[in-house]
């Protein structure tokens, strides 16, 4: 399949399987996410000691970085409550006014001690290099990085990465749609049912690797393409 056919399936791809609405990840702020969880411990206080100490565990997690962060928001998302503007039809997201319950803090719980030994990002793409038998070099040129950049990203002392930035690194990396997964979740990224995250899928499954080509069907759907170095002149991009 010429790029240019895989452009034109990938779309016609995500626009069958899109969810109407996918959630927003940034819907809780980490202050209101604080807030609840601070509440959650004051409340326990006069609850019995095994709640205190699973709430107390949870914040712990909740501020060993930004991955993690991210990881309890999402986790809580669900918790909030979507109202609609009868005037515009638009989704109103406010803040939750019951945030966890006793079965949802033990699941929280429960998730948070089997994530608080996973890896870290870098940890996990240069596990991925490895094991395909690659070279950062390779892969950051792959992924239409900058050296710079690769090593930022994936320095342990890093907060944060972009998404879209650990999608470059998974094609980098001629990476799984299972391996994609677990690079994602290192970051503090799930894989959503949206068009960027299913055009990115489809690529993967038919072992296209070509960056241009999936920013070509990213912004037939208007959506926000991946970072993509282009030479200047004589100069080199990756250098």
């Amino acid at each position: 399949m010429n790029n240019a056919d895989i452009v034109i399936r990938s779309v016609q791809y995500a626009k069958e399987r899109a969810s109407e609405q996918d959630p927003d990840e940034d819907a809780l702020s980490d202050e209101t996410v604080e807030k609840y969880l601070h509440r959650l411990i004051e409340e326990s206080n006069h609850q019995r000691e095994e709640r205190t100490r699973m709430s107390q565990t949870i914040f712990r997690f909740f501020h060993s970085g930004d991955a993690p962060k991210g990881m309890v928001r999402r986790f809580c998302y669900r918790a909030a409550y979507r109202d609609t503007d009868t005037a515009t039809g638009q989704t109103i997201r406010s803040v939750p006014q019951k945030f966890l319950d006793e079965s949802e803090l033990e699941r929280l719980y429960k998730y948070v001690r089997a994530r608080e030994s996973d890896k870290s990002f870098g940890s996990v793409v240069y596990e991925l290099i490895e094991r395909h038998g690659m070279t950062a070099p390779q892969v950051y040129r792959n992924a239409m990085l900058s050296r710079q950049d690769f090593s930022r990203i994936t320095n342990e002392r890093n907060g944060s990465v972009k998404k879209s930035m650990v999608w470059n690194v998974i094609v980098g990396l001629h990476c799984t749609v299972e391996e994609a997964d677990r690079v994602l979740y290192s970051a503090g990224y799930i894989r959503r049912n949206n068009y960027s995250d299913l055009i990115l899928v489809y690529f993967l499954e038919h072992k296209n690797y070509d960056i241009v080509a999936i920013n070509d069907a990213l912004l037939l759907l208007k959506q926000k393409p991946l970072t993509c170095y282009i030479p200047v002149k004589d100069k080199d991009p990756f250098s």
